[in-house]
């Protein structure tokens, strides 16, 4: 099993890992298939907040940022994206890519659960796959509500992680496993967890949509990146076997370098209203 890749437990607080860059290396590979399409077609990408010239946008949990940067492009001349990310090492990751680029960005550090905005200062609130790690994934949306102006649009986008299916020989300890690997995240269930979140913070005009992703189509040391650290404790607190999981995973390298390798997860985007 890898032990290099950046652990699940440890994103909400990746500045005290020992290769805190190993978690922006996995956000670019992670994220390579899916720019193409963000950078080409950013309009419907974004279809959901209805960009336009002179939105003010709040993206919680920026990361690299460089999924912002389109946007940017579409909010340009009078708008702006501000994205805030707990994580130094993100934020001067984000920063970095953005220089000479003249784009209507700005990115902060800040505790998405103590956000130093004043209320209402944005048109949009947005975060992807971040609220799956946070300490207080509620006092988070809260804030997000907080810093909206009525009528504004929030968005959280999350994968809930009991969806998680792979393509195997050993069908119980495929189930086992990844159920494990779903307790092993922090909010695992977040994504199924996103409507009852909305209805009770107040939001308005509710919409809940699914997506499965594909992990087949992804790099497959993203496949990997995911589950080192989650095998590593199955094997050495979970109950389970180290040969066994060994076992599993080279099924899977080999279905990889096959071409059989398939696998999927479900991610689910919560669209509501400030009232």
């Amino acid at each position: 099993m890898q032990t290099d890749q950046p652990d699940h437990a440890q994103w909400a607080n990746l500045d005290k890992t020992e290769n805190p860059s190993a978690f922006v290396k996995f956000l670019d590979d992670s994220r390579a298939a899916l720019m193409p399409f963000v950078e080409g077609q950013p309009e419907l990408y974004y279809a959901w907040l209805k960009p336009t010239d002179g939105l003010q946008v709040l993206d919680v949990g920026s990361g690299t940022g460089v999924l912002l940067h389109p946007l940017a492009r579409l909010l340009a001349p009078t708008g702006k994206v501000v994205g805030i990310d707990y994580s130094n090492t993100m934020v001067a990751a984000a920063q970095a890519r953005t220089l000479g680029k003249n784009l209507p960005l700005e990115f902060l550090q800040m505790d998405a659960a103590e956000m130093t905005f004043s209320d209402n200062s944005f048109d949009r609130a947005m975060s992807n796959i971040v609220f799956q790690h946070l300490p207080n994934p509620v006092r988070a949306l809260e804030e997000m509500i907080r810093v909206t102006k009525p009528g504004g649009i929030i968005s959280l986008n999350e994968q809930d992680w009991e969806t998680f299916i792979v393509d195997s020989s050993d069908h119980l300890l495929t189930r086992r496993l990844l159920n494990y690997f779903s307790d092993f995240v922090k909010n695992g269930w977040i994504g199924r967890q996103l409507f009852g979140m909305f209805v009770r913070a107040g939001l308005k005009d509710i919409v809940v949509t699914p997506q499965t992703v594909r992990f087949d189509l992804l790099p497959f040391e993203v496949f990997e990146g995911c589950l080192a650290a989650p095998m590593q404790a199955a094997a050495k607190e979970g109950g389970f076997h180290r040969a066994d999981i060994e076992a599993w995973m080279e099924e899977q390298r080999d279905k990889h370098a096959a071409g059989t390798f398939f696998a999927t997860f479900t991610t689910f985007q919560a669209v509501g209203v400030k009232p």
